[in-house]
This record gives structure tokens, C-alpha cells and sequence, in this order.
């Protein structure tokens, strides 16, 4: 399965508050989740961004990203 999308924009990174509403849980879960290495993520600068595309991906493995 391909992971990565061909391009990007702007509405395909997601920003804490936006992953916590997705997956209907409180922003405080997802950076807990992130600090444990349980979601997949990127840091820009000192703030948390998780790529839709591995969002989609880890939800439909079985939450296991590589």
C-alpha cells in the first residue's frame, strides 16, 4: 500500500486539535499518544503535526507505522 500522496496541500497536514476531533478523543490523548510513539507524527518546530496520509494509514493497519 502506498503511503505517501503524489502532492500535498495544505489540508493534508493536520494539526493536534484537528487529528483529536477526527479520531474523537481529547487533544491531551493525541500528544500522549505522540510522545509515546504511538501515532505517527512530525515536529515543526515545537508544535506536533501528524501527515493525513499516515493518519489514514495507521488507522487502517492496525495503528503499526514503519
Amino acid at each position: 500500500m502506498e503511503t505517501e500522496p503524489k502532492t500535498i496541500t495544505s489540508r493534508d497536514i493536520l494539526t493536534v486539535n484537528e487529528a483529536a476531533e477526527l479520531l474523537k478523543v481529547s487533544t491531551a490523548t493525541v500528544r500522549d499518544m505522540c510522545d509515546k510513539g504511538e501515532l505517527p507524527h512530525r515536529m515543526c518546530g515545537n508544535r506536533r503535526r501528524i501527515p493525513g496520509w499516515l493518519l489514514i494509514h495507521w488507522l487502517a493497519t492496525g495503528n503499526d507505522v514503519e
